[in-house]
């Protein structure tokens, strides 16, 4: 392999690299999403979790009246009837 083959094969890979590089990069930079909107209606989904869930009443229930369960148990059988 000759220099001047080499070089030219390093300048081919340089720039599709470069051109994979910008073309990814502006994708990215297209599909940003605008986070203000999202984290909002996280923060509602976590206040009426907290001020009206039933997950903990279910988890003490679960965990005092069921208790633990193994696949195939009574218990587990229990805890997928309920």
């Amino acid at each position: 392999m000759t220099h001047s083959n080499n070089f030219a094969r390093q300048a081919l890979l340089f720039a599709t690299l470069l051109i994979v590089f910008f073309t990814q990069s502006k994708g990215i930079q297209a599909q940003t999403p605008d986070r203000t909107a999202d984290a909002a209606f996280l923060r509602s989904i976590y206040d009426q979790a907290l001020t009206d869930g039933r997950c903990y009443p279910w988890l003490e229930h679960l965990a005092t009246r069921i208790g633990n369960r193994i696949s195939g148990s009574p218990r587990a059988e229990k805890a997928v009837q309920w």
